[in-house]
């Protein structure tokens, strides 16, 4: 690793607020692909507590949530639901417009903007539809076809087709043989 890059914005509807806490997910529609070396972090302020997580977290703190490494996300996550411990009386209606909200929500969406722009983000719409996706394109075509042709079929890009190559690899589902530039893809 030569550095580390860090991306700070603000992401204004990250996670909305529930009656006792809040709740983050539904913005990665399509879900998301984590590749090696990558990691998502979901920060959130002091006074929460996780009280849902989906999929399974790879590691957990106080104040945040992380997944790590090569990990294709499906509709709608990572889902993340919080619960605030100290339960404090609504504030009055005049101060309940948007920009109250923010301070809280800003540091969830900080955190996992870091982790996702840190590296390309890279959108599917989850793990078993994309794979499943890919098998179609390919015996469509007869079971034989360069990688490159499904990524632009697809709409995706090429580095995403590849992360899913290496799972269908590894399922014995599919085969690649390197022909010049092009790698050709072949169903077993």
């Amino acid at each position: 690793m030569l550095g580390v890059v860090k991306v700070v914005f603000r992401w204004s509807g990250f996670a909305k607020r529930l009656d006792n806490g809040l709740e983050a997910g539904d913005v990665f529609v399509g879900g998301m692909v984590l590749l090696d070396g990558e990691t998502l972090r979901i920060s959130f302020p002091t006074g929460y507590r996780v009280v849902e997580v989906r999929p399974t977290a790879d590691g957990m703190g106080d104040g945040f949530v992380e997944w790590r490494g090569r990990r294709v996300f499906g509709e709608k996550e990572p889902h993340i639901v919080l619960s605030s411990s100290n339960i404090v009386p609504a504030p009055p209606s005049f101060l309940q417009s948007s920009w109250i909200v923010f301070p809280a929500l800003f540091s969830v969406g900080l955190g996992a903007a870091v982790a996702l722009f840190a590296k390309r983000r890279r959108r599917v719409s989850g793990d078993e539809l994309l794979v499943e996706r890919v098998v179609a394109v390919l015996r469509r075509h007869g079971g034989e076809m360069k990688q490159s042709q499904i990524a632009r079929e697809l709409g995706l890009p090429r580095s995403t087709i590849s992360t899913v190559m290496k799972v269908l690899e590894e399922q014995g589902r599919v085969s690649r043989v390197k022909v010049g530039r092009d790698v050709v893809v072949k169903l077993q």
